[in-house]
């Protein structure tokens, strides 16, 4: 599990549901990327269809020998929180 995932506090639970539905689009790794790795996945109730939610890529360097850190895409913001 990764670390955004889990509950705020001391008790290192896990998030179990987001406020998500798939029609913003979906965020993936890129083919061959070593660092990137879908973290969060969410299930269409219609459907049935998965989509992914969230992927973090932890870098520690890029092709050019800088270091490159971490990051996180997503395909809404509200995905995390429950805006509407």
């Amino acid at each position: 599990m990764h670390s955004l995932l889990k509950k705020p506090g001391n008790s290192g639970e896990a998030i179990e549901f987001f406020p998500a539905h798939p029609h913003e689009g979906e965020v993936g790794v890129p083919a061959g990327d070593r660092y990137g790795r879908v973290i969060a996945r969410g299930k269409s109730l219609v459907s049935d269809r998965t989509f992914n939610l969230a992927v973090a890529f932890e870098s520690p360097w890029d092709d050019r020998g800088n270091q490159a850190g971490r990051g996180v895409a997503q395909s809404t913001f509200y995905h995390f929180c429950d805006y509407n």
